[in-house]
């Protein structure tokens, strides 16, 4: 019979009405110095301490026998922050160098999954480290070069979640049920009963044998096996992001010229938290682009002549794995295409 086309839910109340208030104090303090050493025109230091807050919420409506492991509300954020770094201007003001390490310590993180069709949100544990580095050089008034260097460490602390690519983990203790309501899975667990003799579609709220029997103890159905994420990396995190550009300015009869071309490397990541090798990698990729301005000396108007993507670089940079009752496909975010086009612009 088709999925659902003789059974109804007629237990579950269709209203639902949640309410919840959350509220934290939050702040930053930074403390700065500016020495004066011998190598730099100018330099300062800075260190900062923050905490960060994001309130909780509440997923959307569910049937909790069918998903019993997924709670009906997610907790509020937290994040403590600290950054230090320094900002120089160097050889006679035309160089100016910045970096900042900073570390994010996340209490409760929410992060998101699809169940059921839908979005819901989960929380947990997890550390962010890196580096960032930023330099401006003018060599002299028609050159403008920069570079931009990130180094990102990500690190799940203490969370468990079951992955829908694959509940039972391989595990001979644990049967795959197709729900015959909407298409979801679900898993019977044998609790050291031999397998099951399950009918190709069941139910997860009602499981029953092949024969017709409801299913018995010691089985009992859950979501899945619970993955350990501990240490996995956090999902559209490269570990490394480079950016390089040279621009060049003309100065025209009352207008000003400028042609400046820009390059974007990024490091592989990962596009889930469970970091499946290949399935949830996403490689590298690369970007040039480039644009040609006329501006004139009071900047009331520009006329851009642009190109992205000048070699039409074809990169994935996300994806979500959709419910099992959508059949588990993996949507995915390319980058833009090779674009080209011509821009103008009134300054009022």
């Amino acid at each position: 019979q088709p999925f659902g086309a003789n059974e109804k839910f007629t237990d579950l109340n269709p209203d639902r009405n949640d309410s919840d208030e959350w509220g934290e104090w939050t702040g930053r303090v930074v403390l700065d110095w500016s020495p004066q050493p011998g190598w730099s025109d100018e330099t300062l230091v800075y260190g900062s301490l923050a905490r960060g807050y994001k309130g909780g919420g509440f997923n959307p409506p569910f049937d909790p026998r069918e998903f019993p492991n997924t709670s009906a509300s997610f907790k509020p954020e937290f994040v403590n922050a600290v950054e230090i770094g320094n900002k120089n201007q160097l050889l006679g003001n035309r160089l100016q160098a910045n970096l900042t390490a900073f570390y994010y310590d996340y209490s409760d993180l929410q992060i998101s999954r699809i169940i059921n069709r839908t979005s819901f949100n989960d929380n947990t544990d997890a550390e962010i480290y890196g580096l960032e580095s930023e330099f401006l050089f003018s060599p002299d008034g028609n050159w403008l070069l920069n570079a931009n260097l990130a180094l990102l460490h990500t690190g799940i602390k203490d969370f468990q979640a079951v992955d829908t690519r694959d509940p039972t983990q391989g595990s001979s203790a644990a049967t795959l049920l197709k729900e015959n309501q909407n298409a979801a899975n679900c898993v019977v667990f044998h609790n050291g009963a031999p397998a099951p003799d399950l009918p190709r579609f069941n139910s997860c709220t009602a499981p029953r044998l092949a024969n017709g029997e409801p299913l018995p103890a010691p089985y009992t159905v859950g979501d899945g096996i619970q993955v350990d994420l501990d240490g996995n990396e956090l999902r559209n995190s490269p570990a490394t992001t480079i950016n390089l550009g040279a621009q060049y300015n003309w100065q025209l009869d009352r207008h000003r010229l400028s042609a400046r071309v820009d390059y974007y490397w990024q490091d592989e990541m990962w596009g889930r938290e469970f970091n499946r090798d290949p399935i949830d990698r996403l490689d590298d990729f690369e970007v040039w682009n480039a644009q040609l301005t006329l501006t004139p000396d009071n900047d009331s108007w520009y006329l851009r002549a642009y190109l992205k993507n000048i070699t039409d670089e074809e990169a994935i940079a996300g994806m979500y794995v959709s419910d099992p009752s959508s059949g588990l496909f993996t949507n995915v975010f390319p980058i833009e295409p090779r674009l080209y086009g011509i821009t103008v612009g009134y300054t009022f």
